[in-house]
């Protein structure tokens, strides 16, 4: 086990503009009931040996185990990194972001889930239509759509979101908001 380990959550949007939202079942240690990023976990000794890129194989291990999803059903060009903090609550826990699309729908994802081998961290997945922003960037006339379209979204899940998930949520839309200026 690493000491301190390195949190890794991922947006996962599909072609159709979903992001995937797992509800956390309460078998998990942390943020139960909750709902998380698409893809969250942790960076293991493996995933660091022999000199590999973290976000390449993190990303593709923890999505392989929660979704089910296999490496050559995401977008390779679209994974972005999107930040580094550290969760005080968890005692400055390393946390990094990232974003990526993948080529499969919503229900087929629900359906690799179904056959993952750590589908018991959630109890269903759901989703939220970003539509056009989630897999392209908005420009200035698309702001204020955009921005209706975050408020909806808080709206919706805001109060049930567990922290990295909020995390996440917040640099993706800060680098989405970048480009509206």
């Amino acid at each position: 086990m690493l000491a301190n380990h390195i949190g890794v959550n991922v947006l996962v949007f599909t072609p159709q503009g979903d992001l995937i939202i797992p509800v956390r079942s309460k078998k998990v240690s942390y943020a139960p009931l909750e709902l998380a990023a698409s893809i969250s976990g942790a960076v293991t000794a493996n995933d660091v040996s022999q000199g590999r890129p973290i976000q390449e194989h993190v990303i593709i291990r923890e999505g392989l185990e929660e979704l089910g999803i296999k490496r050559n059903e995401i977008i390779e060009e679209s994974i972005q990194f999107l930040g580094l903090t550290r969760e005080l609550l968890r005692g400055g826990k390393p946390e990094i972001f990232f974003v990526l699309q993948t080529k499969l729908s919503y229900y087929q994802i629900v359906e690799r889930w179904k056959q993952a081998e750590d589908r018991w961290e959630s109890t269903k997945l759901l989703k939220f239509s970003f539509g056009k922003f989630a897999n392209q960037q908005p420009l200035e006339k698309d702001r204020q759509e955009f921005e209706e379209l975050m408020v909806s979204f808080f709206q919706e899940f805001g109060s049930n979101m567990s922290l990295p998930f909020i995390t996440n949520i917040a640099l993706w839309m800060k680098a989405k908001r970048s480009f509206c200026e």
